[in-house]
């Protein structure tokens, strides 16, 4: 469940493009996505389409989510220390006062470096 009672958007791998939402859904799935295991979607009533074996653009489900994985944890790496800062706040769940006392600043700095975190692991490569 989402911090509103709503019920979280489940996305699909296919359907992961690394936007802000779903970086955020990414991080807060991400021990899970990393042992292999998508998260259930029975909430929204998202089930996987048919594969179509013909098109050239097939992937085995298992890749999709081991390439999601590398690409989020090179994006996690890019970002720095806080690309840290976020894991430990959307995975681990670490408030925002604790975080920082811990790291000796103030919540709004916490909150510009997560925000500041979340849209560099959102920018597109440069062509």
């Amino acid at each position: 469940m989402s911090e509103d009672g709503m019920t979280e958007k489940t996305y699909s791998p296919d359907a992961i493009r690394f936007t802000k939402k779903q970086v955020i859904w990414l991080l807060r799935n991400f021990i899970q996505i990393k042992l292999g295991i998508w998260p259930a979607s029975l909430p929204s009533g998202y089930t996987d389409p048919p594969i179509d074996r013909r098109t050239k653009h097939y992937k085995a489900w298992a890749e999709n989510i081991i390439s999601i994985v590398a690409y989020l944890e090179k994006k996690i790496e890019k970002v720095g220390r806080d690309g840290l800062l976020a894991v430990s706040f959307y995975t681990c769940d670490i408030s925002i006062e604790t975080l920082a006392k811990c790291l000796r600043v103030t919540e709004k700095d916490i909150n510009i470096r997560l925000d500041n975190a979340i849209e560099i692991m959102t920018r597109k490569r440069k062509s």
